[in-house]
């Protein structure tokens, strides 16, 4: 599949959660899932590569990244219909933290897209 295809079902799938694209942590969102979609392996490694690799392309530090995902995410959980995130997330939420983790999300929607899960 092609990069353009994915970003288009990316685009959908986080419309979908009600992601809103005016969040701050949407266009790092976004290519964080992308990364890993392209590159699995940096799930394993998301604080020491991904957030980095996302950091550098927007000119900001690793631990801006992640809050700035997170805040997207708690947003969007918060807003979003609780049941298209029980398709999405049903294996993932926790009833103690209630969403999933930026990682689980982000590794979700990657293997989503690279298998062509995409709803």
């Amino acid at each position: 599949m092609n990069e353009q295809t994915y970003e288009q079902q990316l685009d959908r799938m986080l419309a979908e959660l009600s992601v809103s694209k005016r969040l701050f942590g949407y266009p790092m969102l976004r290519r964080a899932v992308l990364l890993v979609a392209e590159r699995p392996a940096l799930i394993g490694a998301v604080t020491k590569e991904l957030y980095p690799l996302v950091a550098a392309e927007f000119g900001m530090v690793p631990h801006q990244v992640e809050g700035a995902i997170r805040r997207a995410l708690v947003s969007a959980w918060e807003k979003g219909d609780k049941m298209v995130q029980k398709v999405y997330f049903d294996h993932t939420i926790s009833e103690k933290r209630g969403r999933p983790t930026n990682s689980e999300f982000i590794a979700d929607l990657a293997e989503r897209l690279r298998s062509g899960r995409v709803f």
